[in-house]
């Protein structure tokens, strides 16, 4: 398997999983706000599904915070693992069916607004590939530098 040596080949693992948890935070602000922008409001099952997304993010950056913070901590990278790449899917199915169905609230506004949203959606799911790789990569390294120290014991 490829393995990254860097972040953006320039910036350790250590600061580059630190930026990847606060861009995962970032979307953890973004989905709950898109929640809580109307307030008073009935609520539908996507605006309940942002809430849900905006709490497994705000997991995930925690999680990932945590295995920086604590050297034996694998498991909470493979929890952050886990958690994006169910997003990245959900991202992609929810999108497309939704603008399949006609039900997508920015997809319906016009021509521009369904661009803009693409747009998006694409730019997600880069980040999200590069940053699961990124994350991947820094779990293989920690893994092996584990498993060399267990051996040397």
């Amino acid at each position: 398997m490829w393995r990254a040596q860097k972040f953006c080949c320039c910036i350790s693992f250590q600061i580059g999983c630190a930026i990847i948890s606060f861009v995962t935070f970032c979307l953890c602000i973004v989905h709950l706000v898109e929640f809580f922008k109307e307030i008073g409001v009935a609520y539908d099952a996507s605006d309940w599904l942002n809430v849900l997304w905006g709490m497994l993010h705000l997991v995930a950056a925690m999680c990932l915070s945590y295995s920086l913070l604590v050297q034996r901590a694998l498991i909470s990278i493979l929890i952050y693992i886990i958690i994006e790449a169910v997003y990245l899917i959900y991202v992609i199915i929810y999108t497309s069916v939704s603008c399949a169905l006609g039900t997508n609230t920015y997809a319906n506004y016009s021509l521009t607004y369904s661009i803009v949203l693409w747009i998006f959606v694409v730019l997600i799911c880069v980040t999200t590939i590069y940053f699961l790789y990124i994350v991947t990569s820094y779990y293989i390294l920690r893994r092996q530098q584990r498993n060399d120290a267990n051996q040397q014991v």
